[in-house]
């Protein structure tokens, strides 16, 4: 028998068969009972999943959310194994059907768990269909772990910044990390990331020229809330060509440069969260949605961000959502269908 945890307080729902519809004795929510069209049908097709490490990383990043007063609570799991809720995470993945599934932390460094070949091997044994596992790293362990690495079908490195006294100014830590035997060693579809306000505001074009310089040929630039995407746009002189999960793939200087603004992104994902409860926001906070909890307000967020997400969609490409402009297909192919 499936365990169904509550997707607020995480104890244990006493569901009986067949009900569509249960009250938490804990704390008293209302609670939706997930089923595969049921989870498709309240918050869209949910496609992707992550399993979020906490409570250990060599890097003491300034601003890091890990260490902010929404996740300081939260229990380490980056020594235990197999990871809590892990069995009902997968049962849940398999339940829906989903295809993609990343490994990342919250206030942790992936490669730093012992048993991270352990987990990879665990996903691809428990998933009932073929699955993309991808890894979110800052790469500071990556030469030392490349083996563990390529077990993986994708990679996201993380460095905060690529010049070595702003990372170390930013995380603390010195390390001059050898990025160019890193990319070349590395086997599987790589891209480097960044986050605007973080790490590289104002430093875009130097950090996507450094991270050129040493063999990355696709990057993505995060957004960080309140940052705006016309300035990059300006910026750097980004063309246009295509999109990926609700935003803008552009081309600058032969790289493949992805601009991620989270509001605009129409992906749904799965948290495997450290203590176990699967949740389907990363924002711990009352007042966000969750697939298996009725919310009034839900469709009425999910206007507001498609109106946006029109309205700007018509300033950088001159169409609507369509995605047509003077017979011109903006839209993803295949070619852009990735965890980014």
């Amino acid at each position: 028998m499936t365990i169904i945890k509550c997707s607020f307080c995480g104890k244990i729902l006493n569901v009986r068969e067949n009900e569509s519809v249960v009250k938490c004795n804990y704390c008293a929510r209302t609670v939706i009972v997930p089923t595969a069209n049921r989870d498709r049908k309240i918050n869209g097709t949910i496609t992707h999943a992550q399993i979020l490490l906490h409570g250990d990383c060599n890097y003491n990043c300034i601003g890091c959310i890990g260490k902010s007063a929404m996740y300081k609570n939260l229990p380490s799991n980056i020594n235990k194994y197999p990871l809590p809720g892990f069995t009902n995470f997968m049962e849940m993945v398999n339940r829906i059907g989903i295809k993609n599934i990343a490994v990342s932390g919250i206030y942790a460094e992936p490669l730093i768990y012992d048993k991270i070949d352990e987990l990879v091997d665990d996903i691809r044994k428990e998933a009932q269909q073929d699955v993309i596992i991808t890894l979110h790293t800052n790469g500071s362990r990556a030469l030392s772990r490349i083996k563990t690495i390529n077990k993986f079908d994708k990679v996201t490195y993380n460095p905060v910044s690529m010049g070595k006294s702003r990372k170390r100014t930013i995380t603390g830590n010195s390390y001059e990390i050898p990025w160019n035997r890193i990319v070349e060693e590395t086997e599987i579809p790589a891209k480097v990331a960044f986050t605007t306000i973080r790490s590289i505001r104002g430093r875009e074009k130097i950090e996507l020229e450094m991270a050129k310089s040493v063999g990355f040929k696709r990057a993505v630039i995060r957004l960080a809330y309140g940052e705006e995407i016309k300035s990059l746009y300006n910026l750097l002189s980004l063309k246009p060509i295509g999109r990926v999960n609700g935003n803008v793939v552009t081309e600058y200087k032969g790289m493949e440069v992805t601009i991620w603004d989270y509001t605009m992104s129409t992906i749904n994902c799965l948290y495997l969260f450290p203590d176990g409860v699967i949740r389907d926001n990363f924002i711990l906070n009352e007042l966000n949605t969750n697939p298996y909890t009725e919310n009034d307000k839900q469709d009425e967020k999910k206007k507001k961000i498609r109106d946006t997400f029109n309205e700007l969609n018509a300033i950088i490409f001159g169409t609507d959502y369509s995605g047509t402009s003077s017979g011109t297909n903006y839209y993803t192919t295949n070619r852009y269908d990735r965890n980014d």
